[in-house]
């Protein structure tokens, strides 16, 4: 019975070569803050930040949401897309939005925000699969159809490449 439990908490433990991204600074996401009031970056401990406007008493959360590895340059080298939710207590809403990463061991860097939305709007999953960011998302007219968008990594830039509509299976998860 110890080993079971040696090996669920080797199970959640942060891989020793890998970002912890639930313990990571990222930029600032303005619906992420009470009435869009950024005060700094976000910086997430545990996978979460919470922000609260004291002159108002408003409070949001922000949360990991997911983490995709692959390679987007054809080179051997990782890359990651990262979603981050927020959730602002008091107000409608909720909001998505992506971030695109070089990674080298426990170092990352931006190479660019992956356009998230709201729960009509927002961003379903994300994965890196035969060298293209796979970003599922919800349609023009809410989330009745899905759009599947492929990107290609052109330098720092993602391009898109392909649109594929589809039946929503699964909405927004924040």
């Amino acid at each position: 019975m110890p080993l079971v439990i040696v090996m669920l908490f080797l199970a959640s433990a942060p891989h020793p070569d890998r970002v912890d991204f639930a313990n990571f600074r990222y930029p600032a996401i303005e619906a992420c803050f009470p009435n869009g009031k950024v005060t700094g970056p976000i910086v997430l401990r545990h996978g979460k930040f919470d922000a609260i406007d004291k002159s108002t008493l408003l409070e949001t959360e922000t949360s990991l949401h997911s983490v995709a590895y692959g390679g987007l340059r054809g080179d051997g080298s990782l890359q990651a897309a990262v979603i981050l939710s927020c959730d602002a207590y008091g107000l409608p809403g909720m909001y998505n939005q992506g971030f695109l990463f070089d990674v080298q061991g426990v170092k990352a860097t931006l190479i660019a925000i992956i356009a998230g939305g709201t729960e009509d709007s927002g961003i379903e999953k994300i994965q890196i699969a035969r060298g293209l960011l796979l970003v599922d998302r919800c349609g023009e007219d809410g989330c009745q159809q899905s759009e599947l968008d492929s990107y290609r990594l052109v330098g720092r830039s993602l391009k898109l490449v392909a649109v594929k509509h589809h039946r929503t299976v699964t909405y927004p998860s924040y």
